[in-house]
């Protein structure tokens, strides 16, 4: 105010700085005007943000006479005091993509997080079917495999693919707002709502910390007093079968399932000519039920239950010979005989003399149990899971030669995994947004 007072003072009396101070003055003014509309607007209790914006629409237009929808005027009565949010004015679009990557539903505008997500249409139009596959859609991302591990990299910073298994991972999974330690709850991409890739390192909000970062993964939720279905079918190369379906029934005017299942395979794709076998190959099915009951306004309830089973031919990392060592006598016998196997190690080689058998099996099964509850604005979340992980045995050897030399006989790892969270979140568009709760969780290994 003293600044104002002063740079008004030598705009009047054309002191010789007035001319530097008239743009200072000039836009001092305006504040003091936007802080003054501020204030009255406020005390009528109408978002003051929302009427600029649509001022701006109205010069944008040409200064066109029409008024602004109906809908759009409420938003801006409804949302009250103290909103600075978009959605105050314009209506979400379809195609606008809504997050939950601070643990509130927001627009992925709005986010003030390093997040990339998609919705499902976009899922569906890529045309990929596993879990593995998102690193085709989000830049950073990467999937690495070994012989008894797999999981996901961002930015180059993982630990997952090398080794691994009994470390804590540095990029999180979390699906359906349930930390997934272990294992690969999705095996189908046919029923997600959308996937969110949050960079770089997470709190404890999503449950426990994740270093590098965290993945996401919304599935589609039930939808009230609607019927509705689709079904997929696909057939492709070395004789890939995708079929997925999906249904949604009302059980009531406050309650509806969903379903989903799925079933996937392929041919290998590496020809082991000992074994006379096609490594590489896999076949997976499985289902997910879903119950959305809201008995009360601001009480809602949402249990989850999964099933998926995954069988591989051959060690979860597959390789062929590139090129031989040079020649030594215990190279000569190790390889000498690949001629007369029909194998010629080089860029394009697809077969393989190992001699010991390599295959892996993996169930993956758990529940879910979400209640929110609104308090006057406020949210309770409580979110109980379950996840258990049936690993069967899983051998395999690295030499690719029809000697035995390094050979593992791993007998797989039963894991359980229970979790509970409690979490609170304040209403949207008010002075002071927090999250806040508490999470336990014990995983269990045997």
């Amino acid at each position: 105010a003293i600044g104002w007072v002063d740079d008004w003072r030598k705009v009047v009396n054309k002191d010789p700085e007035g001319m530097k101070s008239r743009e200072k003055f000039f836009w001092q003014s305006l504040i003091g005007l936007v802080a003054a509309l501020y204030l009255a607007f406020s005390v009528s209790e109408t978002s003051f943000l929302g009427v600029v914006q649509l001022f701006f629409r109205w010069v944008s237009s040409g200064f066109s006479t029409e008024l602004p929808p109906k809908a759009d005027l409420l938003k801006i009565y409804e949302t009250g005091r103290g909103s600075v949010r978009m959605r105050a004015v314009y209506r979400v679009e379809d195609g606008d993509i809504v997050v939950t990557a601070s643990r509130r539903a927001e627009r992925l505008q709005e986010v003030p997080l390093a997040v990339s997500a998609i919705g499902a249409e976009q899922i569906a139009k890529g045309g990929f079917q596993r879990l593995a596959d998102l690193q085709y859609q989000f830049s950073g991302l990467q999937f690495g495999t070994s012989p008894n591990d797999a999981g996901f990299r961002l930015r180059g910073v993982g630990s997952a693919g090398g080794f691994s298994s009994s470390s804590e991972q540095n990029v999180g999974t979390v699906v359906d707002n349930v930390v997934v330690p272990f294992g690969n709850p999705i095996n189908s991409l046919g029923d997600l709502e959308r996937v969110e890739v949050l960079k770089g390192p997470q709190g404890t909000q999503f449950g426990k910390n994740a270093s590098s970062g965290v993945i996401n993964i919304t599935t589609a939720r039930p939808k009230l007093g609607a019927v509705a279905g689709k079904a997929f079918l696909s057939y492709g190369e070395l004789n890939e079968v995708n079929a997925n379906a999906q249904l949604n029934l009302p059980l009531s005017a406050n309650a509806a399932i969903g379903l989903f299942g799925f079933y996937r395979s392929n041919d290998g794709f590496l020809e082991n000519v000992v074994r006379k076998e096609m490594w590489g190959g896999e076949k997976s099915y499985g289902g997910r039920a879903k119950l959305l009951w809201e008995p009360a306004d601001g009480l809602s309830i949402y249990l989850i239950a999964d099933y998926s089973k995954l069988d591989r031919t051959g060690p979860n990392q597959v390789w062929s010979l590139n090129r031989l060592p040079p020649a030594s006598p215990l190279m000569n016998a190790r390889f000498g005989g690949l001629a007369a196997l029909g194998i010629t190690p080089g860029f394009y080689n697809t077969k393989t003399a190992e001699e010991y058998n390599a295959f892996s099996t993996d169930e993956n099964y758990g529940a879910s149990l979400e209640i929110n509850k609104d308090l006057g604005g406020f949210q309770l979340t409580s979110i109980t899971a379950w996840r258990y992980l049936n690993e069967g045995p899983r051998p395999f050897a690295i030499d690719s030669s029809p000697v035995t030399v390094f050979t593992s006989q791993q007998d797989g790892v039963d894991q359980s995994f229970l979790s509970q969270e409690l979490r609170l979140t304040s209403p949207m568009g008010s002075a002071f947004e927090f999250t806040g709760g508490v999470y336990a969780s014990l995983q269990v290994g045997f």
